[in-house]
């Protein structure tokens, strides 16, 4: 190793300590506004407070894309005012901006390939049944545990059954879910909710007002229909590991291999259309596709036999 590198590496050395000792600082003072974030990343790291831990955390599926930012900026704060030396300070400050976009980059990757395995599921097997959606539910709301003060549901297990009972019933997917704003929603005769899909493109899909009343009097929503208990938007991560976990409860999936996902439900909410006759282009509306020939290609493999008529309706309409 010649002395540049070997000035580069005690350089990076010594900024490491000096973000570990600025994080432990931050714990310890109760008024200091990034003391949240410090012991967020300090629990995941397990304390070892290095650039290697600081890149497994923002690739890590743990945690909001929000909490990976907020993270960055700290480090990036503690670096300018802490380490001293200079030549120090720009190198650790470059690793970190390089790690931050590299990171955000790996994370894109493996949502689309994620997104990519679940769109071309064998739906032929991996879709679920009504009777599968009330069977973990039923689990669900069997094994609350209520706060005998507040009469709240500690677990959450209400709320997660609720979420999973609405995405089998409009077939939306999670982020559409979490965007939903109650002064968006349309309340007649059923609840007409509103759904923002990708490209910035919008839909709606109903439920029943008596199902609407109940997620509302459940997640006491302030601006969006589904929130934390803290009034924030839901997480996605935490939500794809307690329906997962959920249902392999209940018997389905496989630990380590083939796990239930929200966008499961998304399939099997339109497998239940087709197989109640549902035709293909009011189903690709429903699931807000930008072609209908997506919604072929995602869904009719799984029983092409069957479906044929349709195939052959959409080619002979061309």
């Amino acid at each position: 190793m010649n002395s540049l590198a070997t000035n580069q590496t005690n350089y990076i050395e010594i900024a490491q300590r000096q973000l570990s000792d600025s994080i432990t600082r931050t714990i310890q003072d109760k008024t200091n506004s990034y003391r949240g974030i410090a012991m967020t990343f300090r629990k995941f790291s397990e304390g070892k407070d290095s650039l290697d831990s600081f890149k497994l955390f923002l690739t890590s599926e743990q945690y909001a894309s929000k909490s990976k930012e907020n993270v960055y900026n700290y480090f990036r704060s503690i670096a300018n005012k802490n380490v001293k030396n200079e030549e120090a300070k720009k190198l650790v400050i470059e690793s970190l901006k390089n790690t931050y976009i590299e990171a955000t980059k790996e994370t894109k990757k493996s949502k689309n390939r994620i997104e990519i395995e679940q769109e071309t599921m064998h739906l032929g097997k991996d879709y679920l049944q009504e009777k599968d959606i009330e069977k973990v539910c039923s689990h669900l709301r069997a094994t609350q545990q209520t706060d005998k003060h507040t009469n709240r549901d500690i677990q959450g297990n209400i709320k997660l059954a609720l979420i999973i009972e609405f995405l089998f019933k409009t077939g939306c997917r999670v982020d559409e879910l979490a965007q939903i704003r109650k002064e968006e929603t349309i309340l007649n005769g059923v609840a007409k909710i509103k759904l923002h899909g990708k490209g910035s493109k919008s839909r709606y899909t109903t439920i029943s007002r008596n199902f609407y009343s109940e997620i509302e009097e459940v997640f006491q929503g302030k601006e969006y229909l589904f929130e934390t208990k803290k009034h924030t938007k839901i997480i996605h991560q935490n939500l794809w590991k307690n329906l997962t976990d959920a249902f392999l409860l209940c018997g389905y999936g496989e630990k380590g291999k083939y796990k239930i996902h929200p966008h499961t439900l998304r399939h099997s909410f339109s497998m239940d259309k087709l197989e109640k006759g549902m035709d293909i282009k009011t189903l690709s509306e429903l699931l807000g596709h930008s072609d209908i020939d997506i919604t072929l290609r995602t869904y009719i493999h799984a029983n092409p036999e069957k479906y044929k008529d349709m195939i052959i309706g959409r080619e002979w309409n061309r």
